[in-house]
C-alpha cells in the first residue's frame, strides 16, 4: 500500500498533510506573491509628511513591483490600486494562484474584494510573523538600507525618483544570493579562454554613485 501511495504522489500517514511552510513557498513559488507597505517621511512645501509604498515581490523570480506610492493610503486609493494591480497581475507569464499580506486593515476590504473576485487568493498571515512573508519584508530592509536611508527627500516627486530607480537597479542588475549571486533574468555567457579583458570593464552608477554596477 505505502508504494502505491507513493507512486501516486501521496505520502503515507502520518507524513501526509504536515507540509512545511517553506516547502509550500517553494512548491508554489512563481504563483505566490508578498505584498507590504512600507513608509518614508518627506518634506513637502507644508512640512513633512508621511508616505506610504505598497510593493509586491515575486517569491520565484524575485522580481518587485511598486503598486503606489501616497500620503493616504485608503479607501478609494487602494481600490484603484487593486483594480490596476488585477491588470498588472493578467500580463504575467504564472497567473498568480495567492498573494501574502499582514493583518493591515487596509488590505481587509475593498482591495482583497477585487482582486478575489479576478481569482486571486488574498491571504492574511497570523499576527507577529514577519516570517511568513519574509521576502518582501527582506526587499523592504534593502530598499531602506541600500537607497532611501542615505537622502533627505523633498517632495513626492524626489521619492517615486528614488524608488523607481532602485527597483530598476534592483530588477535588473543587483546581484541575489537567493538566485545565486546572479542578477533576476541574467542569462550566461558563453566562457571565455582568457576572461575578460580589464581594459573593456567599465563601471555604470546610479543615485550619486550610491548605487553600483
Amino acid at each position: 500500500m505505502k508504494n502505491i501511495l507513493q507512486a501516486h504522489g501521496i505520502e503515507p500517514a502520518p507524513e501526509r498533510g504536515s507540509t512545511k511552510w517553506a516547502d509550500f513557498v517553494r512548491r508554489h513559488a512563481n504563483t505566490l506573491w508578498g505584498c507590504d507597505f512600507f513608509s518614508k517621511n518627506v518634506w513637502t512645501p507644508v512640512g513633512l509628511q508621511r508616505f506610504h509604498v505598497l510593493a509586491l515581490v515575486n517569491i520565484g523570480s524575485r522580481r518587485v513591483h511598486v503598486v503606489g506610492i501616497t500620503d493616504r493610503a485608503k479607501g478609494e486609493w487602494m481600490a484603484a490600486r487593486a483594480r490596476e494591480l488585477v491588470r498588472f497581475f493578467q500580463t504575467q507569464p504564472h497567473l498568480p494562484i495567492m498573494v501574502l499580506h499582514d493583518q493591515d486593515p487596509r488590505f481587509m476590504n475593498v482591495f482583497d474584494a477585487i482582486l478575489k473576485e479576478a481569482g486571486v487568493a488574498m491571504q492574511p498571515i497570523t499576527p507577529a510573523s514577519p516570517n511568513l512573508n519574509a521576502y518582501v519584508e527582506r526587499w523592504i530592509q534593502s530598499i531602506k538600507h541600500e537607497c532611501l536611508n542615505h537622502f533627505v527627500v523633498f517632495g513626492e516627486k524626489h521619492l517615486r525618483y528614488l524608488i523607481n530607480e532602485y527597483v530598476d537597479y534592483y530588477n535588473t542588475l543587483r546581484p541575489h544570493q537567493g538566485l545565486g549571486n546572479r542578477p533576476i533574468g541574467y542569462l550566461r555567457l558563453a566562457d571565455q579562454d582568457d576572461g575578460p579583458d580589464p581594459s573593456r570593464i567599465v563601471c555604470d552608477t546610479r543615485l550619486g554613485g550610491l548605487l553600483k554596477h
